[in-house]
């Protein structure tokens, strides 16, 4: 998917929710690490970057540049949303990911076979108890 902010430059987005979990790809490069914020609040990952530059002309002019960016994505209920984790390379992408959740350990059981000799599954009384009833 290619996001556009309101500026027109383009944000590069890829997403994968399928393999080892879920893993998001965003193009950053204009922000630095500190302008960058990355929360999970509850099955949601919010990304947020905000920076301002200030640029001077020399003449006493001064120009400002204010760029924002912000991306939701949904957790899918089989990742685990603790262990997030994040990664900036040094060409401005940053990784979001998330490993699915560690299916319970299958715990081994040996169930026995009974043998009955009758075809009925609920034992009879004899003749002579059923009567005393």
């Amino acid at each position: 998917d290619n996001k556009s902010d309101a500026n027109g430059e383009g944000k590069r987005q890829s997403e994968d929710k399928d393999g080892d979990g879920f893993s998001v790809s965003l193009n950053v490069q204009h922000f630095s690490p500190e302008d960058l914020r990355v929360k999970v609040i509850g099955r949601k990952v919010l990304v947020t970057g905000k920076h301002e530059k200030k640029c001077d002309d020399g003449s006493g002019c001064y120009s400002y540049k204010y760029e924002e960016f912000r991306r939701e994505f949904q957790l899918p209920e089989d990742v685990d949303a603790e262990a997030l984790r994040c990664c900036l390379s040094q060409d401005g992408r940053l990784k979001v990911q998330a490993p699915r959740l560690a299916l319970p350990a299958v715990s081994e059981q040996t169930v026995p076979v009974n043998i009955t000799s009758d075809t009925t599954t609920t034992p009879r009384l004899n003749p002579d108890q059923e009567t005393e009833k």
